[in-house]
């Protein structure tokens, strides 16, 4: 293979994701639990080099599980060659990094010393004097990273697959001998296809939409953000009021008769809960980190869960997706229009 060749269409794998599932918002924080932990053990990173973030079902590797030492090694020890056919994994630097920018009027302006923009009327190679520097947030990079990753068709949302990257230069990951010779390469090897692709793989030109310019994405993350989450907070709580609605139907048919199954089950909903709505407002995280205490140390029955602790739960539930269920499908009725 030429280091010059675009890569060409190529197989599209199916991983964690369902047939028409967005990359953006998810509607359930158990599952996004579930998956963070099921793409660790997958791809074999510690869960800590992944992104836990609200915006996405898809955990987004930190670095794309690049070692942050210098080191020979192309990834971090641990990772199965079998996995770098996912496209996350194969992340350029401008979709790895966080961004600084000015915001100036309704602009964004990008500071990018590195040249990942060049061409967009609205980066700068330094910040401007007097102006206040920000910088993107996890969920912010997790939202540009999913709007470049379905933008360039590493993604599909209506299959629910990824592009096989490996293939897209000729390597078959089902084959050993295959998987030997990127495990060579992930060891310090040279390899002139595997170089090439970690050069070259999502190129600014590959992906940017008609008519926009080099960093619409995070210009996009940001303009959709407020919206996103209202979104995720809305599909959240009502995850999170089911599971509590089972755990009181559960209670009252005597399904859930131990109140340490009810414990259990109500401090799930406590952590998760707080991981999502933990800037709902400024006390929301310290509320629900009051209340799983306040489970943990409960020593009554199950009943007397359901009408303490739990029913207080899902007070504050139930008032968080009054407050976002209406702004959800207003956003969607204006997409829709």
């Amino acid at each position: 293979m030429s280091n010059s060749t675009t890569p060409r269409p190529a197989w599209r794998r199916p991983f964690l994701l369902e047939a028409g599932e967005a990359l953006l918002v998810t509607n359930d924080p158990v599952r996004c639990l579930i998956n963070h932990v099921s793409a660790a053990k997958s791809i074999g990173l510690g869960q800590d080099e992944l992104a836990a973030s609200r915006m996405s079902p898809m955990p987004m590797p930190v670095n794309a599980g690049r070692p942050h030492a210098a080191t020979p090694r192309r990834r971090l020890a641990g990772v199965d060659p079998r996995m770098m056919w996912l496209p996350v994994m194969w992340l350029p630097p401008r979709l790895t990094e966080r961004f600084r920018f000015h915001v100036i009027g309704d602009d964004v302006v990008v500071i990018d010393p590195n040249g990942y923009f060049r061409g967009d009327t609205h980066a700068v190679a330094a910040p401007i004097d007097g102006r206040p520097i920000r910088t993107e947030t996890s969920d912010a990079w997790v939202v540009r990273v999913a709007l470049e990753l379905e933008a360039s068709g590493a993604y599909d949302m209506e299959s629910g697959s990824w592009l096989d990257v490996l293939d897209t230069i000729s390597i078959n990951i089902d084959d050993v001998d295959n998987v030997a010779r990127v495990q060579r390469w992930l060891d310090g090897a040279p390899d002139i296809d595997l170089d090439w692709l970690e050069n070259n793989y999502l190129d600014d030109g590959w992906q940017v939409p008609r008519g926009e310019e080099p960093a619409w994405a995070l210009r996009s993350a940001l303009a959709m953000y407020p919206d996103l989450l209202d979104a995720t907070w809305a599909l959240g709580t009502n995850s999170m009021l089911n599971i509590v609605e089972d755990v009181v139907q559960g209670v009252s048919d005597g399904g859930i008769a131990d109140a340490k199954e009810a414990k259990f089950i109500a401090n799930m909903v406590c952590m998760l809960s707080g991981s999502l709505l933990r800037w709902y407002t400024d006390a929301e995280a310290q509320w629900w980190q009051q209340m799983s205490r306040t489970v943990e140390s409960f020593r009554g029955t199950s009943n007397d869960l359901v009408a303490g602790p739990l029913s207080e739960i899902d007070g504050r539930l139930s008032r968080v997706r009054e407050d976002c269920w209406p702004k959800m499908e207003s956003v969607s009725a204006r997409y829709r229009d």
